[in-house]
């Protein structure tokens, strides 16, 4: 009977023991891992958790345009600062989010600032010693006096253009597909851009034709001989009187005078789609949304910040339907 007894007891407290010792594993099994408590998965929110990305250029000012799922080492191509309906385009290039994740967002506008600026400083003075009778010269001795690019650009002021969103309905006609961003005069290029140096050759090249089929006695000095070349050299100049060279029929090579090279300014188009990118980098979070090629994204709090496609019903004055 006193064994009995005692076996009771030993029974009662192991089985005591054993829920204590569960209610602790089912304690621990509900903490939330490291992880889990610095990265709100998108997947755990309903769309009405998400912010319309028209609100997203109005309350996040800074954008980076990066890879799709960006990486440590995603090279970041462009800055978009927003404000007040208005957006300025900023360059960049050889610089990747970890170089930038820990910059204030004062920091890294100044940084693609001086890019910009740099580029198109170096675009221009490129223009500037661009010799279109240069190649003449070299495999014909000096026969012409070199004629010279001339960069005229003037003084560029920074570029800050009212931006549009425009929807596109999917083909029921009742939800959105995609949203296009519309930037006009989004950033400078200079005008006359084939003579750039991306394709000056081809542009000292038509100069090149144009001086050997009608100064080579091999030719037949016939406008269908050098209609092509004659085409290109008027579209970015004109033939004057000058150098002691009169007006002839063809005009003689030396008489050619290019335009001035001036800045102009291009649009630009960025289609939004709806997919959802949420992104922890170091100790920094990026939020965006995927583009047709890659992605804009901000950078957020630890605390859930998503971005999503206006629906049709958006009712904001820069937020258009198909053009309307």
């Amino acid at each position: 009977m006193i064994l009995r007894k005692k076996w009771a007891v030993m029974v009662a407290a192991l089985t005591a023991i054993l829920l204590l010792a569960a209610c602790g594993d089912k304690g621990k099994a509900e903490q939330p891992t490291g992880e889990e408590s610095t990265y709100d998965n998108p997947r755990n929110h309903t769309a009405e958790d998400f912010m319309p990305i028209s609100e997203g250029f109005e309350e996040y000012s800074v954008w980076i345009e990066t890879a799709e799922s960006p990486v440590r080492d995603s090279n970041v191509n462009k800055v978009f600062v927003f404000n007040k309906g208005k957006v300025t385009v900023y360059q960049l290039e050889d610089t990747t989010i970890e170089d930038i994740h820990d910059l204030s967002d004062d920091e890294l506008v100044q940084l693609a600032s001086e890019y910009t600026n740099k580029t198109l400083d170096e675009l221009a003075d490129t223009i500037n010693n661009i010799a279109i009778s240069e190649t003449i010269n070299e495999k014909h001795g000096g026969v012409v006096e070199d004629i010279y690019l001339e960069f005229e650009g003037g003084e560029r002021s920074t570029l800050s253009s009212n931006y549009t969103l425009d929807i596109t309905m999917d083909e029921l006609g009742q939800n959105t597909k995609d949203i296009s961003l519309h930037i006009p005069e989004a950033s400078y290029q200079l005008s006359s851009h084939e003579v750039t140096e991306y394709e000056a050759s081809g542009f000292t090249g038509a100069f090149f034709d144009y001086y050997t089929y009608t100064t080579d006695p091999n030719y037949n000095h016939t406008l269908e001989t050098y209609s092509r070349p004659l085409e290109i050299l008027e579209t970015y100049g004109t033939f004057k009187e000058k150098d002691g060279h009169e007006m002839t029929d063809p005009p003689h090579p030396q008489t050619y005078v290019p335009d001035p090279i001036v800045w102009e300014t291009t649009d630009e188009e960025i289609t939004l789609e709806g997919n959802v990118v949420h992104q922890k980098i170091f100790d920094t979070t990026f939020s965006g949304i995927k583009t047709s090629n890659r992605g804009l994204f901000t950078r957020v709090d630890d605390s859930f910040v998503g971005f999503r496609l206006d629906n049709p019903d958006t009712d904001k004055e820069n937020v258009t339907i198909e053009g309307k």
